[in-house]
């Protein structure tokens, strides 16, 4: 069943992702998500309508997983818990905006570290289609990140939360933040941002959390 299960979820997240998202470089991709759902249908008047456009657009809690990054290291979500702050970006290796922004998204890794930001990429397309980690997909993603010089951990997504999330974001690049538990702070972002924009995001996000 459970199986079955990621299957479904991976078949779903592959339609979803058929291509890479564009460059969204303006101050409005950093709006919250139940604003943006809102402005989208000005007509509706139906509140329960609204809510479920807005949590439609945010991913899930990053909740208990675990997972493999590209190297084969075990990661799960412990690993949050030495961090105020963790950075999740979503990319795929057929994506040109996605590894256009690895090489800055690597400055502000290095940048942010001492502030205990996380940064984590999710390499969505690293699996074959019965959910199995896939080499040859594997080899390139490491490629990328050694030709970006993006040195952070990247996951291989076989974990049906990973999965889950994935599922729920429209296009790649994607990117989102959470605590140290897991729970989204503020919006998540669609497609190519400036490093100005990441920045913004941030620092808003470790100002709300006191940090």
């Amino acid at each position: 069943m459970r199986t079955c299960s990621i299957i479904c979820i991976l078949l779903c997240f592959i339609m979803l992702l058929s291509a890479c998202g564009g460059k969204d470089t303006s101050s409005s991709s950093a709006a919250p998500a139940s604003s943006t759902a809102s402005q989208s249908d000005p007509s509706s008047s139906d509140a329960s309508d609204d809510a479920s456009d807005s949590a439609e657009q945010l991913p899930p809690v990053l909740g208990s997983f675990s997972a493999e990054d590209l190297d084969g290291n075990a990661f799960t979500q412990d690993h949050f818990k030495d961090y105020s702050l963790v950075f999740v970006n979503l990319w795929t290796t057929y994506c040109g905006y996605c590894i256009e922004e690895m090489p800055y998204l690597k400055e502000l890794s290095d940048e942010y570290a001492s502030k205990g930001v996380l940064f984590l990429g999710i390499v969505g397309d690293t699996l074959d289609m019965d959910g199995n980690p896939d080499a040859a997909q594997i080899d390139l993603a490491k490629q990328i990140v050694a030709e970006t010089g993006a040195d952070y951990t990247h996951l291989v997504p076989t974990d049906p939360v990973l999965l889950a999330i994935m599922s729920q974001l429209p296009s790649v690049p994607s990117t989102f933040l959470v605590d140290s538990s897991g729970s989204q702070v503020g919006s998540a972002v669609m497609g190519m941002q400036t490093k100005e924009n990441y920045q913004a995001m941030i620092d808003a996000a470790l100002e709300e959390l006191g940090k």
